[in-house]
């Protein structure tokens, strides 16, 4: 939205940013982070090079395949505090499917600071190295945790560096779900006044004011659609409402043949489709892919993956 791009080049007008570049950027023509380039300031993209902040060293890595990181993980200067990355950890999924372990990152490497996973709590150590994920700045899906954070490093006096998670200021957020007509009625009667509440009295810019509002409605309920947008259109005419995201799922109805029939409807290549980009992460998409018409997994892991 242009207004939230206006709201981010006046936020950092006149200060110094350095950054590395995500998988859904990799490949765009325009890369998001170098929006920042139309405001005042020093930009940097971190690949591949060294900069120095306070007396911490940083050393950053783009988005790269497993192969390649590997292959750049042997070339960090020896003398980086902090390596900054856009990968997926083992430590953090619990499958050895993903980018990047931290056992492969170099000892002499204080801190490993990670983008990609979305979650805004995810920190740790292995082996004696730690890592820690920013989360993201902003929702890119509705299922994200609605806390937003970032990520204050310094260099305190123990010699130490110490990160400090710090909250964001962001937009209300109501979800709530009803598989039942009368819970439908009760949310209709309660969600106007809350949002025109929330939407009063939200101590945010106008241009992240308007709340999210997401409902998940069983499509067994007589009406439901018509009922939810009569409710929520004037609410939305209004820019009270930011995103009114309607699901539809049957929670009740759970007989063998709709079971059946639902499984039917769509395959599993179909989902993996849906969920996985071909294009952004071809290696993610071949690994799925083999797995589901794999019957033997713990062979096509190690296969496609670990011997690259």
């Amino acid at each position: 939205e242009p207004d939230v791009v206006a709201s981010f080049l006046r936020a950092i007008d006149g200060l110094n940013v350095a950054y590395i570049v995500g998988q859904h950027d990799i490949h765009s023509e325009v890369q998001w982070p170098g929006v920042s380039a139309l405001a005042s300031g020093q930009r940097i993209n971190l690949h591949s090079k060294k900069a120095e902040l306070q007396g911490i060293k940083l050393y950053g890595l783009n988005y790269q395949p497993r192969n390649e990181l590997l292959k750049a993980l042997n070339k960090i200067p020896e003398d980086t505090d902090v390596l900054c990355l856009h990968q997926m950890l083992r430590q953090v999924t619990g499958l050895d499917i993903w980018q990047l372990s931290m056992e492969e990152v170099p000892e002499f490497v204080d801190y490993t600071m990670l983008g990609d996973w979305h979650g805004s709590s995810q920190t740790g150590q292995h082996e004696g190295r730690k890592w820690c994920y920013t989360g993201s700045s902003t929702m890119r899906s509705i299922d994200e945790p609605t806390d937003k954070t970032f990520l204050l490093m310094q260099r305190k006096d123990d010699g130490l560096l110490h990160v400090e998670r710090q909250p964001l200021k962001t937009r209300p957020f109501f979800y709530n779900q009803v598989r039942w007509d009368d819970e439908l009625t009760k949310y209709l009667e309660s969600i106007v006044p809350a949002v025109e509440k929330a939407h009063a009295e939200a101590n945010v810019p106008d241009v992240i004011k308007a709340p999210f509002v997401c409902l998940r409605y069983d499509t067994g309920i007589d009406d439901a659609f018509v009922r939810i947008e009569k409710v929520l259109a004037p609410l939305i005419s209004k820019g009270l409402v930011h995103l009114h995201l309607l699901t539809t799922n049957n929670f009740n109805n759970t007989s063998p043949d709709y079971a059946a029939e639902a499984a039917g409807s769509v395959t599993i290549q179909d989902a993996i489709d849906e969920a996985v980009d071909k294009e952004l992460t071809p290696d993610l998409h071949e690994l799925a892919s083999q797995l589901a018409d794999s019957s033997s997994p713990k062979e096509v892991i190690p296969a496609l993956l670990f011997q690259k």
